[in-house]
């Protein structure tokens, strides 16, 4: 019997959610433009196109009844992504209060849509980690090969791809990089985009996957490798700092930063002080989804299309009832991924990305603000950690009392339901 291309296999057990997702970069690199930040809420073909394809999206999710059932809302109501599914609905409020009504509805009803179309991806999946993870390394080649398109088609510098890799590293690979290293089966695609974010030059990317690293070994020490790998990036920094220093490591790692650029953190120091004053003027509100984060910055001289930190960018959409979701995202995202009932192999990577995950979420745009990469990402690990707590016991510790979840064990009540009706029918 013939076997399927793996590629056609993951298309066929992600079905139309997965495509859907997987034609959303696809889309941005034929409609996306060039135009000032000014203009950012002007409507034109590109506009009409992306308004287009979301309700397509959202015609599907409106027809498929498989998304209703019980069973399959649950995972809408489980931590972490309980918080993201209640700040989706802080973000379709703070329309009420933006000062740009519609595009802050637009943005909001993008973001929900896209968190469901991600958890319909995974019941289509039926939980399954291996699937999810393969899903995911098709979806970061595709954003890498047509998001990264997009940036060097707006770069004056045709040459310099490293605009290129740093975003793609950012947004898309740095909260699903260490799972997928570690854990996919696709060890050489996994490797090579390893060596593609280690080539952006990303302070965010460097920084996260050390403290990552890090994380795994101090606090997940019964696994060999990973206590392994933190010990020698452990050595290897310390190291480095002892030879060059803090401000030369920095300034060697990016080739091109000064001094004071890398002091203002690239300009983030000011970036933070308008966004502070601004928040302390709506502490309760904020400003609206999205809308809200087009703040003019003086010394910067232009206006910021994010607070690049996803606490600030959940105080300026919602007020303080927007920072505490995003902050309870994080909070349970690290705290549910180190729990003792799973693996201990899973467990290690999956809290390695979630450390990860919240660094460069802290120094860059991700969840909390507009759907990017990095807000996809952020999102397909919190399913990841839902599933190796809930799933069963294929994920689950061996050594731990409580390795099937509530999950499977609904799954198995409807399994059991379903074979007592036929024995009853017969």
């Amino acid at each position: 019997m013939r076997t399927r291309h793996p590629i056609v296999n993951c298309l066929l057990d992600s079905g139309w959610p997965g495509i859907l997702l997987l034609s959303w970069p696809i889309l941005l690199l034929f409609v996306s433009r060039e135009r000032d930040m000014e203009a950012y809420s002007n409507l034109d073909e590109a506009a009409y196109a992306q308004i287009a394809f979301l309700a397509v999206c959202g015609l599907y999710l409106l027809f498929d009844q498989q998304l209703y059932w019980m069973d399959n809302l649950k995972i809408f109501f489980r931590r972490p992504i309980l918080w993201a599914t209640v700040y989706g609905f802080i973000c379709l409020l703070s329309s009420f209060w933006s000062s740009h009504w519609q595009l802050t509805l637009y943005r909001s009803v993008e973001s929900m849509i896209m968190l469901l179309l991600l958890g319909r991806l995974v019941q289509h999946m039926d939980l399954n980690f291996e699937k999810l993870l393969d899903w995911t390394i098709l979806w970061a080649i595709v954003m890498m090969i047509f998001k990264g398109g997009t940036s060097i088609l707006f770069n004056t510098d045709k040459s310099n791809i490293f605009m290129m890799l740093r975003g793609f590293s950012n947004l898309t690979l740095g909260p699903v990089i260490i799972p997928i290293l570690f854990l996919s089966r696709r060890r050489i695609i996994t490797v090579c985009l390893l060596i593609l974010g280690l080539l952006s030059l990303s302070h965010k990317f460097y920084l996260g996957l050390g403290a990552g690293f890090i994380a795994m070994a101090l606090f997940c020490p019964e696994e060999r490798t990973m206590r392994n790998v933190g010990v020698f990036v452990i050595f290897g920094i310390t190291l480095l700092l002892s030879a060059f220093g803090t401000t030369k490591l920095i300034s060697y790692a990016s080739f091109t930063k000064t001094e004071e650029d890398i002091l203002s953190g690239s300009g983030r120091t000011y970036l933070y002080s308008e966004y502070y004053h601004k928040i302390k003027m709506s502490p309760y509100l904020g400003y609206g989804y999205v809308e809200g984060e087009h703040v003019e910055v003086p010394e910067l001289g232009f206006i910021a299309p994010s607070a690049h930190n996803s606490i600030l960018s959940g105080l300026m959409t919602g007020g303080i009832p927007g920072g505490i979701m995003v902050f309870a995202f994080f909070w349970d995202l690290i705290g549910l991924s180190h729990r003792r009932i799973i693996h201990p192999r899973v467990r290690s990577s999956l809290f390695g990305g979630a450390i990860m995950t919240l660094i460069v979420s802290l120094l860059g745009p991700g969840f909390g603000s507009r759907v990017n990469g990095g807000w996809i990402s952020t999102i397909i690990l919190g399913m990841l950690v839902i599933i190796a707590t809930y799933r069963g016991s294929e994920y689950s510790n061996p050594n731990h009392t409580q390795s099937i979840r509530y999950l499977q064990r609904g799954r198995v009540r409807s399994r059991c339901a379903g074979t007592a009706t036929a024995r009853s029918r017969s």
